[in-house]
């Protein structure tokens, strides 16, 4: 690179840059032989050129990192410091879990590695359609260098729409503005899958939204299946209601070679744990099937028993009478010689 900031020789790609930014590492490890390796890390990004505004750019707005390597800065900025957050954690009063309509708190440690950071403020935002911010704001008077501050005190207050899907990625930034000071970091959290392992007593559970009793998906998968004193009783488990052999709906096993099952249920809404009634373990969802019959499913246990209570409110919602209406559990117990039972 010339003293006029072109190239003397032509290239590209990571080739071309690595030896770069290796070589701007050594320099400023020379100039700065007190920082440690991520100090040195931090100074070359903190101190980089902002190039989004750069031909197209804009369209990664905040995907291709903090820009461009500026050597020059790199060796002489004194001053900036280099906030980071990591340890982010979030709660939905239960733990560590995120459901639709929850609200979470999230909270973090916040480190600056390099020089003293004064009257900075922390702004939470996001552009996920599933997520509002409440509570967007944290104020820092002053951060030492190598200080860590963390904002449990007063964290930041997400509420979660109520068509949350499961398993969705939520994309959070933080914005940092201080004196002489501007920087952002990105971080996701995933909301809750649509199922739940049940742990009470001996005794373990998976328990999904949608029905599904064991694993919530196909080849034994998403799910823990039964367990008893840590051993696996049984994997083909299953839920069924009918009115006569041919007009049965249900979720139980048609394949024991490919470890398939029936999906006959559609999730109306899904699996949520809650804490308000008598029960440590409190999970329920909403599940249908195509003939106008709404299933409210409940499990419910304690922390010491060896058992778990799976009840069923089966709802009507159609205007024709449904007669000779059954209900059973399915579970084929993979108790000694499990291929003869």
């Amino acid at each position: 690179v010339d003293n006029d900031s072109t190239y003397k020789t032509n290239g590209s790609g990571t080739s071309f840059s690595s030896p770069m930014v290796a070589g701007a590492a050594a320099l400023v490890r020379a100039r700065f032989p007190q920082l440690n390796a991520v100090q040195v890390m931090e100074r070359m990004r903190i101190t980089s050129d902002d190039i989004y505004a750069i031909g197209t750019n804009s369209d990664y707005e905040g995907l291709i990192g903090t820009g461009r390597l500026n050597m020059l800065r790199a060796l002489n900025d004194i001053s900036t410091p280099s906030l980071r957050l990591n340890n982010i954690d979030y709660n939905n009063g239960l733990g560590v879990k995120a459901y639709a309509g929850d609200t979470l708190s999230i909270s973090m440690d916040i480190i600056n590695y390099l020089n003293i950071a004064k009257n900075t403020t922390l702004s939470l935002s996001t552009s996920s359609p599933f997520a509002q911010v409440i509570s967007r704001e944290f104020a820092i008077s002053a951060l030492q260098s190598i200080d860590t501050l963390n904002n449990s005190n007063s964290p930041f207050q997400v509420v979660l729409t109520s068509d949350l899907p499961s398993s969705e990625d939520l994309v959070f930034r933080v914005d940092m503005i201080g004196d002489n000071y501007e920087d952002y970091q990105y971080f996701t959290i995933e909301s809750s899958p649509n199922y739940v392992n049940f742990r009470t007593g001996q005794l373990e559970m998976t328990i999904a939204g949608d029905g599904d009793l064991g694993f919530d998906r196909d080849g034994f998968q998403s799910g823990i299946g039964i367990k008893y004193e840590q051993m696996n009783i049984a994997q083909n488990i299953g839920f069924m209601l009918g009115t006569n052999k041919a007009a049965v709906s249900d979720n139980i096993p048609n394949n024991l070679t490919l470890n398939t099952s029936d999906d006959d249920f559609n999730g109306v809404r899904n699996i949520k744990e809650y804490r308000n009634g008598i029960a440590q373990n409190d999970a329920r969802s909403i599940l249908s099937v195509p003939d106008s019959i709404i299933i409210e499913q409940k499990a419910i246990a304690d922390s010491l028993s060896d058992f778990i209570i799976q009840e069923y409110r089966i709802i009507n919602t159609g205007t024709e009478t449904v007669n000779n209406l059954h209900v059973a559990l399915f579970s084929d117990w993979d108790i000694a010689v499990s291929y003869t039972h």
